[in-house]
């Protein structure tokens, strides 16, 4: 069997996948290299932080998913796709390396689980760090592995047809139980494989994600308003742009996903869409690396810009200190530092409701400030320490 009889695109189209998935396969190697590399420059302060740990996971694995995006074409059976030079043996190593790099995605929604307990429910480090991230951990790293495992002992990790040049979850050859004469040799279960990784991964953590944001957006808007009472002029665009820093992933993450999506549900006989849809799956997915890392200096680029010295300098040109000169963004202040990072607002709000405080000399006005002050001090320290982690 040819690879024309096992993907439904020609030459060109084959040898264009390939060379959109070995793009962004490498940007993606980059950025999260990048955060390792920046992670390590200051490893103890660093990976003291739950944050810090939590993004430090999802690049090290991220790193030899993108490897696997950039080389995997390769990885398939000789004649099978555009460049294959595989066999079974890799195929199946490859795949497996596919499945454990969908904890990537799945590290988001411990992001997501991270930023609800800090600045929502007000739980402290100490307690996310005991008694929380264990169990995320465990999960994005087990349950992957599990079902690749599982994939792997029943022979279900084989080339893909729809999207092609990658091992997965899949049936083999290809197109068995579609032509009357090509009987399935590999991957008879793999639809209930696939289905269970769906329900069991994909589900939740979108479900998952939307509710954790939906809660926290919901927490940051009414917090916002009670604070708007006792303010001359209420820092709406800066509370916006403070809670988009926490969207960032949740958004990279959609991003990234939503295209494999669509392309389960697209029809085998529609050739012209399948390969826009593949091409665009080629393009978002293994960029996830490349989107975190874009995400994690943004508030450094902020910080920078506010000072004069860097106020000028070509965006590049601040990428390349962040990366390799620690110090200077070490000098940076801590305020400006937290001011670019998860809902600063909080800090400017409490300090101004202090200042309403000291300004107004009615009775009524003390007690009803005093009262939203002490509200929002319980939540104050656990803000203090989610904001500090950046």
């Amino acid at each position: 069997m040819t690879y024309h009889d096992a993907s439904i695109y020609d030459n060109t189209q084959q040898a264009i996948l390939v060379v959109a998935s070995v793009f962004s396969g490498f940007l993606s190697l980059i950025g999260s290299s990048i955060i390792v590399r920046i992670i390590l420059s200051d490893f103890k302060n660093k990976l003291a932080h739950v944050y810090h740990r939590i993004l430090f996971a999802m690049s090290i694995i991220d790193i030899f998913s993108s490897l696997n995006s950039m080389f995997g074409f390769s990885m398939v059976p000789r004649g099978y796709f555009w460049g294959a030079a595989g066999n079974t043996l890799t195929c199946s190593m490859s795949g497996l390396m596919f499945e454990l790099g969908t904890s990537v995605g799945m590290y988001n929604l411990g992001l997501s689980l991270y930023y609800y307990l800090s600045l929502r429910a007000k739980k402290k480090q100490r307690f996310i760090s005991t008694y929380v991230e264990p169990i995320i951990h465990f999960v994005c790293l087990i349950l992957p592995l599990t079902i690749g495992v599982w994939a792997w002992v029943s022979e279900a990790l084989n080339p893909l047809r729809g999207v092609g040049g990658w091992c997965y979850i899949y049936k083999f050859p290809p197109r068995c139980n579609e032509l009357e004469d090509v009987e399935c040799t590999r991957g008879s279960n793999w639809f209930a494989i696939g289905a269970i990784s769906m329900l069991g991964k994909g589900v939740p953590v979108w479900l998952g994600i939307v509710i954790a944001m939906t809660l926290l957006w919901r927490y940051v808007r009414a917090q916002e308003k009670s604070v708007e009472r006792y303010r001359s002029h209420p820092e709406t665009a800066r509370t916006r742009q403070a809670f988009h820093q926490a969207l960032m992933y949740i958004f990279a993450y959609f991003l990234t996903y939503i295209f494999s999506l669509v392309n389960l549900f697209l029809p085998s006989d529609a050739i012209v869409w399948n390969f826009y849809v593949a091409l665009m799956v080629k393009i978002t997915l293994p960029l996830q690396g490349f989107f975190n890392f874009s995400i994690y200096i943004r508030p450094r680029i902020f910080s920078m810009r506010e000072r004069n010295e860097y106020k000028d300098k070509p965006f590049l040109e601040l990428v390349y200190i962040i990366i390799t000169r620690r110090r200077d963004t070490k000098r940076m202040g801590r305020r400006r530092q937290r001011d670019s990072f998860i809902l600063p607002a909080f800090q400017s709000s409490i300090s101004s409701l202090h200042f309403q405080m000291n300004k107004r000399t009615s009775k009524h006005s003390i007690t009803s400030i005093t009262s939203k002050t002490s509200a929002m001090h319980e939540g104050r320290t656990s803000i203090r320490s989610a904001i500090a982690e950046i």
